[in-house]
């Protein structure tokens, strides 16, 4: 997705194309390396009226072609090998972009199956609190982690 907001304008695509490297998070020295996988699922719902039709959908959206077409345009990898190896991705100058993140796949995780919507809340929260100059740092972290903590004792998660 992060790709895709090149066309938002010309300081985007200039940001993005020229002054952009991929790099890993750095982590403690007590910590294991590793990034999550963004997994976007492709389904059916079992109470889809037109089961066919929705079928259908899904073989088009995941086909060759258009899965290229499709990840070209917002940077993604292709879950498939024969997408990911058309000439769609070097003809649009992304192949650094995606080996770069291609790179971290070996030390990839899936995400937790928790409820991710209050977490990404109390994220955001504690930047905007360092932003907006309402917390230090350290006291945005510590609200963080105690907002961590509410949230799985409170059975949230």
């Amino acid at each position: 997705w992060l790709w895709g907001r090149r066309t938002e304008n010309d300081t985007a695509k200039d940001i993005l194309e020229n002054k952009t490297i991929i790099t890993r998070i750095p982590y403690s020295k007590d910590g294991v390396p590793a990034t999550y996988l963004e997994v976007k699922p492709i389904m059916m719902s079992k109470f889809s009226k037109d089961k066919n039709a929705a079928w259908d959908l899904i073989k088009y959206i995941t086909s060759k072609e258009k899965m290229a077409q499709w990840l070209v345009e917002s940077g993604g990898i292709p879950a498939r090998k024969d997408s990911l190896n058309m000439d769609v991705f070097e003809k649009a100058g992304i192949q650094w972009w995606m080996q770069g993140f291609a790179n971290e796949l070996p030390i990839s995780v899936a995400m937790s199956p928790i409820n991710w919507g209050p977490v990404s809340e109390a994220n955001l929260r504690a930047v905007n609190y360092v932003i907006y100059g309402e917390k230090s740092a350290k006291d945005a972290a510590q609200w963080l982690l105690d907002t961590y903590n509410d949230l799985n004792e409170k059975d949230t998660l």
